[in-house]
């Protein structure tokens, strides 16, 4: 957002001669009772003027062969007397800060103006529309304008900031501040949803604009990215068993809400992973698992002709325990069990357990 040339078009040549002779292009309100305070986004100003040299930096007096003429909207002529760079703060993005070279000090001048032309010479773009003046820049919005008669005014908060003056702008808090609060006030909803409440009226004193929402979007909300963030997906495995037992899933539900005709509240299910073949027992308890379990293997030992090598289970006090442990060291069955709380990992009990709870309902 800032300029190196100077004088009409940017050209950078040096001008000289008469009052008469020097360019005059520029038309700007230079009339008025008193002075605005904020800076104003104007596309028919052809440099960045302003009528208060001390917030300018690096200061110098205009020389003879760069003087202009600046023409107001009543006809008067001015002449620029120093020319300096001065720093905005963004309106929109904190802590951002925008340099403007080659500022002209007027000191007729009642309003300060930032040039729209040198502004689009410089690779920003600004965008006019709904009352706004949006400056975006590598494809963020940096500076937001409130339309004010024919100009825009940049506004500014009063916490930390400079004070809006009242003839050019009425709002307050930064421009996104607004968007970001009802963001949070609304369990941090989505900003597309706020942009429909807005603007679809569906609600009532929410007074939002687009260049705020877009700004608030833009940033990261780490509320957001930690309550939002969901586990990533688990790879399928890559091992399947060729012999039957050679891997058996294992797992329980329960308690039912339900209690079954013969008084069974909890479902044991046994599933071959060689094979898909599997096997259900009902229990009244959860201490009846591990009998019950006993009894599925060694009806399936008798059916295939072959022993249980591997079990896998979830790490539930029915399956560790001193009787299983017992059971699975002296009948040499290695048991495995899956990280606490992921039954990810034990995916094909889940999947067994869902298939026949969805064909009993």
């Amino acid at each position: 957002a800032d300029q190196g040339s100077k004088g009409c078009g940017g050209d950078g040549k040096q001008r000289g001669g008469s009052a008469s002779a020097m360019p005059s292009k520029l038309a700007f309100a230079l009339g008025g009772e008193s002075r605005l305070k904020d800076w104003h986004i104007d596309s028919g100003s052809e440099w960045h003027i302003t009528y208060d040299a001390s917030e300018l930096k690096n200061v110098r007096a205009v020389k003879a062969e760069e003087l202009f003429n600046v023409i107001g909207y009543d006809g008067s002529r001015h002449q620029p007397t120093h020319v300096g760079s001065c720093t905005l703060k963004s309106n929109v993005i904190e802590g951002l800060e925008i340099d403007l070279l080659n500022v002209y000090v007027v000191p007729k001048a009642t309003v300060k103006l930032i040039s729209a032309g040198i502004l689009d010479d410089r690779g920003a773009k600004v965008v006019l529309g709904d009352g706004k003046a949006l400056v975006q820049h590598q494809g963020r919005t940096i500076l937001q304008g409130e339309k004010v008669g024919n100009l825009y005014a940049i506004c500014y908060n009063a916490a930390g900031r400079s004070v809006s003056d009242s003839r050019s702008c009425a709002a307050t808090g930064s421009v996104d501040s607004a968007a970001a609060l009802w963001h949070r006030r609304l369990g941090h909803l989505g900003f597309g949803s706020l942009e429909r409440m807005c603007w679809e009226n569906m609600v009532t004193g929410m007074e939002l604009d687009r260049g705020g929402l877009a700004a608030a979007s833009s940033r990261i909300c780490e509320p957001c990215i930690y309550a939002k963030q969901s586990r990533g997906p688990f790879p399928a495995t890559g091992h399947k068993a060729v012999k039957p037992l050679g891997l058996v899933h294992m797992d329980v539900c329960g308690p039912m809400p339900e209690t079954s005709l013969g008084g069974s509240r909890y479902v044991t299910t046994v599933l071959d992973d060689c094979t898909g073949l599997s096997a259900v027992a009902f229990t009244e308890t959860k201490e009846a698992i591990g009998k019950k379990v006993r009894a599925i293997f060694e009806a399936l030992e008798n059916i295939a002709g072959r022993r249980v090598k591997e079990v896998r289970t979830d790490r539930g006090r029915e399956f560790i325990n001193q009787t299983m442990g017992d059971y699975f060291s002296n009948k040499g069955i290695i048991h495995g069990t899956t990280v606490g709380y992921t039954p990810e990992q034990n995916g094909a009990a889940e999947r067994l357990n869902r298939t026949l709870l969805e064909k009993t309902r």
